[in-house]
């Protein structure tokens, strides 16, 4: 019985890895749109697994072809090994899964050589010899395969940050007239805005016009001023378009490092569409003419299914390419308005842009309702984690499990933390250079008052600062009365997100984070909420707020580390503009936070689904520009 049983996984062995591979491209191609959006862990890993599997399937299954040979009753099988170099190529949704991936394109090159050798040897050692018809498709496939997965490996290498540098150096000479065409298609854009709303398409299309200028924030290039780009973005904040902008933006950035859309935009690359299409139609006439007496009908059925299966794809990205957004500006820039006109009016019936925009799923994480909650529950099992030695391990993992939570970043708020940048642009302060003291200075904190307040953020650590303004943003909010709904809701919503970053996310922020400090303040509120006033974490959440914090300051007691946020918080309350200054702290602390993290570290985001502070980081630098 176990005799039987290997040998019925050796013969359907290739047919299962074929067939497996084959499914993982449809996968890819159906599914790899999703990393645009903050998604959950399941589908993430889902898309990993594929992408991993679908390079080792191809790769196992054509060194077994070569090694084991075929059988008289599957000669068959050694047709396939083309279309095993085909999946290698993989789709054009996906041609990177990390930012790294873009940086081994020469490893890709290197299996390439090796893998068109392997399927080769196959070809040549174990196709059935006499049927002209069946090598002739195999050949034709074969090409296919090269084409496609040296394609990709184009694609991995025009994703580098050395290369988009020197793409940007070879096009030097033909920079004037290709700046006039950008410059021409925002005026024109922002001449609709007084007759025809900016729906997706125009904000796409203004993105197309501001491309150039995100690619060289990407790699660091240094350019001077450009003053047009204030008027697209005051046009664009007008119309509540300007986060849509932002998030297009980043998406076309999306499409450069982790797609083909570098490659398929090219005339090479419409060549390798025309060749790829053109050959895999005559590989399947070819072996429909064929004689197919004396195989097996399953290899029949499963060679037709990797036949089809390969038109299938290679028409589905052929159309996804032909109305892509990269071939309406192409059609802009080379003047067949006639066309480009059309194709736009097909993608806004169709809403082609409606994927393109970022969830705007938001972390959050407030440590005054934490230690009010853990105060009336406290966490269980923490007594043998700490004998285990795991408890800062266990504390960790209770916050993230327990205390923190993912909020929809409402379109208002994107948009006053976006109008926020833009207002400190008209300073000559770089923006993101300090955090905080250059809303303290423009909101007209710049007398006597400002020595009570500027010191909660130069003369402290940033993580003193950033809870000190956190229990200082819950006392306000908590006792404001004023009916600026929106503004309130952002304020909370940032203090929240930084807060999360300090806690569950301290890579993020610039230099070392220090801990211990955030373990020595959260202690200090916990004692506060256990001696607080009544049965539920909300009850007690409000008599400290109301009482217990200002009674803890006023009394003899040692000086807890939460001082510093109620001192701050009674210095702010004097202000009658004080829910606009905190916010504008909060929003300059993240520009701040944005600015010190890496180019590399915003790519990284794109992949994952953005992050707010990529595209705060990518308003900051365009208002800087302007």
């Amino acid at each position: 019985m176990d005799k039987l049983l290997v040998d019925l996984l050796n013969e359907w062995a290739v047919q299962t890895l074929v067939l497996l591979s084959f499914a993982l491209q449809v996968f890819l191609l159906s599914f790899a749109w999703i990393r645009r959006h903050s998604i959950s862990i399941v589908p993430r890993l889902l898309l990993w697994l594929a992408y991993q599997l679908a390079d080792s399937t191809a790769l196992f299954t054509l060194g077994h072809l070569s090694l084991t040979g075929r059988l008289p009753e599957h000669q068959l099988v050694a047709f396939w090994a083309p279309f095993l170099l085909v999946h290698l190529g993989g789709q054009d949704t996906i041609s990177a899964y990390s930012f790294e991936d873009n940086r081994l394109w020469l490893r890709h090159l290197q299996t390439l050589v090796v893998q068109v050798i392997g399927a080769a040897y196959v070809l040549y050692k174990y196709m059935p010899h006499g049927e002209t018809m069946v090598i002739a498709a195999a050949v034709l496939i074969f090409v296919v395969g090269i084409l496609k997965y040296g394609e990709r490996i184009w694609a991995l290498r025009s994703a580098s940050f050395d290369n988009i540098w020197s793409s940007i150096d070879n096009s030097d000479d033909r920079e004037s007239e290709s700046e006039s065409n950008r410059l021409r298609l925002l005026h024109e854009l922002l001449e609709e805005r007084f007759w025809l709303d900016l729906d997706q398409e125009a904000v796409l299309m203004g993105a197309h016009g501001l491309l150039n200028v995100c690619k060289g924030l990407f790699i660091g290039l240094k350019t001077g001023r450009r003053e047009y780009v204030r008027e697209v973005l005051r046009s664009f904040q007008l119309y509540h378009r300007l986060d849509r902008l932002m998030e297009m933006e980043l998406s076309l950035m999306y499409d450069i490092l982790y797609t083909k859309a570098t490659v398929i935009r090219t005339w090479y690359g419409c060549c390798i569409r025309t060749i790829a299409i053109v050959c895999t139609v005559a590989a399947l006439l070819l072996f429909q003419l064929s004689d197919k007496h004396g195989h097996s009908r399953k290899d029949v059925a499963i060679s037709y299914v990797l036949l089809v299966g390969a038109l299938f794809l290679e028409m589905a990205s052929l159309m996804r390419a032909l109305m892509s957004t990269w071939t309406l500006s192409l059609l802009y820039h080379k003047n067949w308005l006639w066309l480009y006109s059309e194709l736009r009016n097909f993608r806004r019936y169709l809403k082609a842009s409606r994927h393109r925009r970022w969830s705007g799923s938001l972390g959050q994480y407030n440590l005054l309702q934490s230690c009010a909650g853990d105060a009336v529950e406290p966490m269980t099992g923490m007594w043998m984690a700490r004998m285990l030695g795991l408890h800062h391990m266990a504390e960790y993992w209770w916050d993230e499990l327990h205390h923190s939570e993912s909020v929809q970043l409402s379109d208002s708020t994107k948009e006053l933390v976006l109008g926020e940048i833009l207002e400190m642009g008209n300073g000559s302060t770089e923006i993101g250079s300090q955090p905080g003291l250059l809303t303290l200075k423009r909101l007209g904190l710049n007398d006597l008052l400002y020595l009570y307040v500027g010191w909660s953020i130069q003369d402290i650590g940033f993580e003193d600062s950033i809870m000190a303004w956190h229990v200082a943003t819950e006392i306000c909010l908590f006792s404001d009365r004023s009916k600026k709904v929106d503004l309130r809701q952002a304020t909370r919503v940032l203090s929240n997100y930084m807060m999360f970053l300090l806690v569950l996310r301290p890579y993020m922020l610039p230099g070392p984070v220090r801990r211990s400090r955030y373990v020595q303040f959260r202690h200090d509120l916990y004692v506060v909420m256990q001696d607080a006033k009544g049965t539920s974490s909300k009850d007690r959440l409000n008599w400290a707020l109301q009482t217990g914090f200002h009674a803890s300051v006023t009394s003899f007691a040692r000086p807890a580390n939460y001082d510093t946020g109620v001192k701050l918080a009674d210095v702010l309350s004097r202000r009658p503009n004080r829910i606009k200054v905190i916010f504008g702290v909060w929003v300059e602390m993240l520009c701040y936070v944005a600015n010190h993290c890496s180019r590399e570290s915003h790519a990284r985001q794109l992949s994952s689904g953005g992050e707010l502070l990529t595209i705060v980081w990518l308003m900051a630098r365009h208002t800087n520009l302007s």
